[in-house]
C-alpha cells in the first residue's frame, strides 16, 4: 500500500491548493493504473487513525511541511518505511531558504549573491557598505505558519532594505535572506529524481550536471529549482520541494509514479 499526503493549504497560496492537490491525484492515478492500492490523507488530518494506516505503507509519497507532519515522516523513515521526498530535506529547503543556498553554495553551486539577515539596530543596511552591494535586489521570508504571496519583497534602497526587513521579523519570521537582483531570463526546472521533465532532451543535457549536484546536496526526490540564465551561466536562485507541476502535469504524473515504483522495487 502507498500513502499519498497532500500538502496543507497554508503552505499553497492563493489557487496552487488546488494544482498541488491534482499532481499527487494524478500520480495516485498512474500508480492505481500500475495494481497499486493508493491511500490519501491530508495533512491537515493526520489523526492517530491516519497514522496507523500510514504506518502500515510500503511507502509514503508526501508534499507535507507541518513540523509535524515531518516529525512523524521521519519516524516512519526511522522504522523502514521509505518517505518521499526525505522529511530532512524538506525541513531544509521548506523553511530555510538560507541554510538551502549555504548548503549549495558550500558544495560549489553557482547561487545568486545572498545575505543571511539577523536584524538588530546593530546591523542593518546603512551601516553595511559592502551589503549594499546587493541592493537593488530581493528579501525573502519564510514563516513556520505558511507561505504568501509577500513572503518576498523587492527592494532598491538600504532604507527599503531595512523597513522590509523590520517589518518581516516584527511578524515573527523567522528566515529572512536579500539575495542580488540578477538580469537574465527565468528558467523553472521541475525534476524527479534526476530526470527533468519539462524540457527536451537536447536542452536537458545543458542542465544535466547542475541538477545531479543539486539533488545530491540536498537529497530531494520530487522537485524544481529556479534559476536565472545569465551571461556566465545559470544562477540558482530557489529550490522547491514538491512543486505543482502545473506546466508539464500530464509528463510528470507517469514519471513521478515510476520512480515511486522502482524506489520500492514494486
Amino acid at each position: 500500500m502507498i500513502g499519498l499526503i497532500y500538502r496543507a493549504s497554508e503552505f499553497s497560496p492563493r489557487d496552487n491548493v488546488q494544482k498541488d492537490a491534482v499532481i499527487l491525484e494524478a500520480v495516485g492515478n498512474q500508480l492505481q493504473q500500475r495494481k497499486q492500492e493508493v491511500v490519501y490523507f491530508k495533512e491537515e488530518d493526520l489523526d492517530e487513525a491516519a497514522r496507523q494506516v500510514l504506518s502500515s505503507c510500503s511507502i509514503c509519497l508526501s508534499m507535507g511541511r507541518r513540523d509535524k507532519t515531518l516529525s512523524f515522516l521521519q519516524s516512519l523513515k526511522q522504522r523502514g518505511i521509505l518517505v518521499l521526498n526525505a522529511p530532512n530535506a524538506v525541513r531544509v529547503t521548506a523553511q530555510s531558504r538560507s541554510t538551502t543556498l549555504e548548503l549549495l553554495q558550500v558544495n560549489g553551486l553557482p547561487v545568486v549573491p545572498f545575505w543571511s539577515y539577523e536584524p538588530s539596530e546593530d546591523c542593518l543596511f546603512q551601516c553595511e557598505p559592502e551589503l549594499q552591494a546587493l541592493l537593488p535586489g530581493w528579501i525573502k521570508a519564510m514563516h513556520l505558519r505558511g507561505v504568501s504571496e509577500g513572503d518576498v519583497r523587492r527592494v532598491n534602497t538600504p532604507l527599503e532594505a531595512d523597513t522590509v526587513v523590520l517589518q518581516f521579523a516584527t511578524n515573527g519570521y523567522s528566515d529572512l535572506i536579500v539575495t542580488r537582483h540578477e538580469e537574465g531570463r527565468l528558467q523553472k526546472l521541475y525534476v524527479v529524481g534526476d530526470q527533468i521533465v519539462n524540457l527536451p532532451d537536447a536542452e536537458s543535457v545543458a542542465f544535466a550536471e547542475l541538477v545531479r549536484n543539486i539533488r545530491r546536496t540536498l537529497n530531494l526526490d520530487v522537485w524544481g529549482v529556479d534559476l536565472i540564465l545569465t551571461e556566465h551561466g545559470p544562477i540558482i536562485i530557489d529550490v522547491n520541494d514538491f512543486p505543482s507541476f502545473n506546466a508539464c502535469r500530464d509528463v510528470a504524473a507517469p514519471l513521478i509514479a515510476d520512480y515511486v515504483m522502482q524506489a520500492a522495487e514494486l
